[in-house]
This record gives structure tokens, sequence and C-alpha cells, in this order.
């Protein structure tokens, strides 16, 4: 029994100190993905990417326009 007490009051003292929880795991993103905190914003996101999109095929259809006519 005093062995029992002995075990809990060393693992009561480490968690006191903060070392049990130093070793959890609280993180819950993805290793190796970007956060750049727009992930709620899809719909701005796809807007951006589709206008860009139409930005450069206008921009290439200029630049093959304007090849073509020299």
């Amino acid at each position: 029994m005093k062995k029992v007490a002995k075990i809990i009051g060393a693992g009561a003292a480490w968690a006191a100190l903060g070392v049990s929880s130093a070793f959890a795991q609280t993180s819950t993103t993805t290793p190796g993905v970007p956060n750049t905190g727009a992930g709620g914003d899809a719909i701005t996101n796809l807007l951006l990417l589709g206008i860009s999109a139409a930005i450069m095929v206008v921009g290439i259809a200029y630049m093959a326009h304007a090849k073509a006519a020299k």
C-alpha cells in the first residue's frame, strides 16, 4: 500500500510541475500542409483562382495575337 501511495504521490508531483502535459499531443494540424488562415473562405479562393485563370487566358491570347500580327 505504501508503494502505491508513493507512486501516486510521485505522479501527482510530476503532474503538478506540468511534466505530463509536455508530452500530450494537442495539435490537430496535418503535417506538411501549410495553414494560410483562409481555409474557411473556399468560395472567395475559388473566385480569385477563376479570375486569375481568366486573366492568364486573355494574356496568352493577346500575346499570341500580337506575335501573329508581326
